[in-house]
């Protein structure tokens, strides 16, 4: 089982190491191109990183709880574990600015929308598959 899981941990490892190396590389050589964001899920908590801290922390921990007693049993327990890993991946890194800046670096701006990163998109997506998957069960 641990094999199979594997696949898994290398997808959260890619994402956060995706994500980390673009925040350091725009922190450092274009500091104008990142906005500071203190809060979380689109500026909820703003100023308040304790709890930021502490609510990812939790929510890490009940994805890799969940991650870690899937069965891979079927194509859907396969696209569950799938999304639940990019969950992971974005909120460990998005968790790690909090921990090490004190907020978390975004970077994509697409003017209709918050600006974002590649962990929050990570994070979206998986949400939005975890919630088709038990719309569709």
């Amino acid at each position: 089982m641990v094999n199979k899981k594997l696949k898994y941990f290398l997808i959260i490892f890619v994402i956060f190491f995706t994500d980390l190396i673009l925040k350091t590389l725009l922190l450092t050589k274009h500091p104008e191109a990142i906005t500071k964001n203190t809060g979380i899920g689109l500026g909820i908590l703003q100023n308040n990183p304790g709890i930021a801290i502490f609510i990812s922390i939790v929510v890490i921990a009940i994805f890799f709880i969940l991650l870690l007693q899937k069965k891979q049993l079927t194509e859907y327990y396969n696209i569950e574990n799938f999304a639940i890993a990019i969950i992971i991946g974005g909120s460990l890194s998005n968790l790690f600015d909090r921990i090490v800046h004190g907020f978390v670096i975004d970077y994509i701006n697409i003017m209709i929308i918050p600006v974002f990163n590649i962990s929050d998109f990570s994070i979206t997506i998986g949400i939005i598959t975890i919630i088709i998957l038990l719309l569709r069960a």
